[in-house]
């Protein structure tokens, strides 16, 4: 039981950097989606704010440990990147 509990705890700490690494790598991409977007500088404006906000809020997240507030943060970014791909 000991092994299994460790070995638990080991896979959580190992995969907890990449995943962080993942989803920064996911808000990078979408800036860089809104800042080659074919869109009005002002729209533009408007989507680099919204996706500073997101990446606040899921930096937050993380420091709360709030899966509420990382699972708001990528729903936001989603709707973000639908918008640039329109």
């Amino acid at each position: 039981m000991r092994h299994l509990l460790l070995a638990c705890t080991c896979a959580v700490v190992i995969s907890s950097p990449a995943l962080a690494c993942e989803v920064t790598a996911k808000y990078g991409a979408v800036k860089t989606q809104v800042a080659l977007a074919n869109i009005s500088t002002a729209k533009k404006i408007v989507l680099q704010s919204k996706l500073e906000k997101s990446w606040a809020m899921h930096q937050l997240g993380e420091q709360k440990n709030s899966k509420r507030l990382i699972r708001k943060s990528l729903a936001d970014l989603k709707k973000i990147k639908a918008k640039v791909s329109q």
